[in-house]
């Protein structure tokens, strides 16, 4: 304490002890006090904990937005041209002699057999060594990580390149699963760890996983001969996280905005209008031919309409609440009271014609009847009403116009309602269940979504080990060919992921 604290202190202990508290709160970090305005947000959980709830689902959104997001699309193939280009990751070897000098005439051979590896450096023999870099690359930015098992000495189906008996075996991060977790075992996100947390072995599917990773056959893999190129932003992290994380929600609100604003303007452009003449301008011959009383209008952005025939009409609705409202006046409407089903139309008048004469009939005496709204597209509105109201006949150039209300009542049946009803998926059945298939030979196996009449009859269909039997999926129809002796399940999936139906097939030699 000062001079003047310890004199207060005499006089006045709790002054003094007031004055020290405030003090020391001044003294504190202003972030960690909470304030109207600032409201504080803590996270407490480790790496792990956040990435086993989050990361898939940040990884598959990250997918989303490098197929249909061209900022991100553009940003990911920037970042692959600047990291590895076009030629690939360049490598210079530079071996040295016992002497500490350079060996040129190594250097220059393994610069040959590098040249003619990187043609087909990877197990599928798909991509080469710089296509193959700029997938694996991409694949980290986008997903947050990627895996690639080193493939060394004599392996069957594998023929060495270059006399190099070594091959990369690419995965994206869904082969290694996240959802195996076991702390006993010390296994985090499919990744087995010693005491020091190093990673001792990887658990790999030995196919593409898909929505069903438990049905899935697995492998595993020493950490010796696997690659795990990961994005951490926290030690001890297991998996890695998607470099677009902290962006993805404003990337979404982007995207949105751009997509109203691209909508708005095709609105704005769809514009349509009519030319009418004054019976002055009409010559004989040129008067309007109304005999095809049927016939359809096409309104499309800069249609134009030379004339407009008695019977063809513009509807607006004047009311945007009109369904949404809970106590909606067409429930119980009749003339004299006000309606909030108003529609308003606008026809081309010629007086003594049936049309005409009929609105009048209907104006006088209140009779409801229904009335139908035809769109371009071929969907109607259906609403019954009576007419409340006709306006005044107004000459616009050789056309007569009269605006005609119409109360509707009853609820309306609109053209957004006329939808099939969705049918759901109740069952997903297998024929055979058990079947046998030589090796080289193939054989039909048919699933069945149930019911018959369900809207989305889709499924998936893979095999549970594709080095014993493959699968080729037609529609419903899965052919399954023998490679080499064994058992495998063919497994069918609905595309809602609840139900399943497995095949046992026998593969013999």
């Amino acid at each position: 304490m000062n001079f003047i604290d310890k004199a207060i202190s005499m006089m006045s202990p709790g002054w003094a002890v007031s004055r020290l508290r405030s003090r020391a709160v001044i003294k504190a970090y202003e972030a960690a006090i909470p304030t109207r305005t600032h409201k504080i947000k803590r996270e407490n959980r480790n790496a792990n904990q956040l990435n086993q709830i989050a990361g898939k689902s940040l990884r598959e959104q990250a997918r989303w937005f490098d197929n249909n997001h061209d900022l991100v699309v553009g940003a990911l193939d920037k970042m692959e041209e600047r990291v590895i280009g076009a030629k690939g990751i360049i490598v210079e070897p530079q071996p040295l002699t016992v002497a500490g000098t350079l060996n040129n005439a190594l250097a220059e051979q393994i610069r040959a057999r590098w040249a003619e590896w990187s043609v087909s450096p990877d197990v599928t023999g798909q991509y080469t060594r710089p296509v193959l870099e700029r997938l694996l690359l991409r694949t980290w930015l986008r997903d947050g990580e990627v895996f690639s098992q080193m493939v060394a000495g004599k392996m069957p189906g594998l023929e060495p390149v270059a006399g190099v008996p070594f091959w990369l075996e690419a995965m994206e991060p869904d082969y290694v699963p996240m959802e195996q977790t076991d702390s006993t075992n010390n296994l985090i996100q499919g990744i087995y760890f010693n005491d020091w947390q190093r990673p001792k072995s990887y658990i790999v599917c030995k196919s593409w996983p898909g929505f069903a990773t438990a049905m899935v056959a697995t492998k595993l893999i020493d950490a010796e001969n696997m690659l795990h190129l990961k994005f951490t932003r926290r030690l001890n992290q297991a998996r890695g996280v998607t470099l677009l994380a902290p962006v993805i929600i404003r990337l979404l609100d982007l995207k949105e905005y751009e997509d109203s604003e691209r909508l708005a303007a095709r609105i704005s452009a769809a514009f349509a209008m009519f030319i009418r003449r004054s019976d002055a301008m009409v010559q004989d011959g040129d008067a309007p031919d109304y005999a095809d009383k049927d016939r359809d209008l096409d309104i499309e952005p800069g249609t134009i309409l030379k004339d407009l025939q008695p019977g063809e009409l513009t509807a607006d609705a004047e009311d945007n609440n009109y369904l949404d409202d809970e106590n909606a006046d067409w429930k119980s409407t009749t003339q004299g009271q006000k309606s909030a089903g108003d529609t308003s139309v606008t026809l081309a008048w010629k007086p003594g014609e049936d049309v005409q004469k009929k609105l009048i009939q209907l104006f006088t005496t209140g009779q409801k009847r229904g009335f139908r709204i035809k769109y371009p597209n071929g969907t109607v509105d259906v609403f019954r009403g009576w007419v409340s109201s006709l306006g005044k006949t107004v000459q616009s150039k050789d056309e007569i116009a009269r605006t005609v209300k119409i109360t509707s009542v009853g609820r309306p049946y609109m053209a957004e309602e006329d939808a099939p009803e969705v049918v759901s998926v109740t069952g997903l059945t297998v024929e055979p269940t058990n079947a046998t298939v030589k090796v080289g030979a193939t054989t039909a196996v048919t699933f069945t979504v149930k019911p018959d009449n369900v809207t989305d009859k889709s499924l998936r269909i893979a095999t549970s080990d594709p080095t014993t039997a493959t699968v080729t999926q037609a529609e419903n129809i899965a052919t399954v060919k023998g490679v080499k002796a064994g058992t495998v399940k063919i497994i069918g999936m609905t595309t809602d992921g609840n139900f399943t139906a497995i095949a046992d097939i026998t593969v013999q030699a």
